[in-house]
């Protein structure tokens, strides 16, 4: 059932640019990483402050927070996209 090698090639193309979104994706990662650490001591700042600040600093954190499970969730699936295709790219090699 091994493809051409035309196919091992489409295989490897589909796995580097998956590789080349998943490093995309670890970068966007690492900058939400900051904004919620910056988030976080805004809010620190803030809990001595009673009223609507505290409280628009807690719904920025949590749209940060959102927005941080929404890339690792996208980043889960792109790293599950390329354990496949490397699987599917070592079973056509090797079969």
């Amino acid at each position: 059932m091994a493809s051409g090698h035309g196919g091992d090639a489409d295989e490897l193309r589909i796995l580097s640019e998956t590789v080349d979104g998943l490093s995309r994706e670890t970068l966007k990662a690492a900058e939400l990483a900051k904004l919620l650490a910056a988030a976080l001591a805004a809010l620190e700042a803030t809990e001595t402050q009673p009223g609507d600040d505290a409280q628009l600093a807690n719904v920025d954190l949590q749209n940060i927070l959102q927005k941080q499970q929404q890339t690792l969730q996208l980043m889960s699936n792109v790293s599950k996209m390329l354990h496949d295709t490397a699987a599917s790219v070592i079973r056509k090699i090797g079969g």
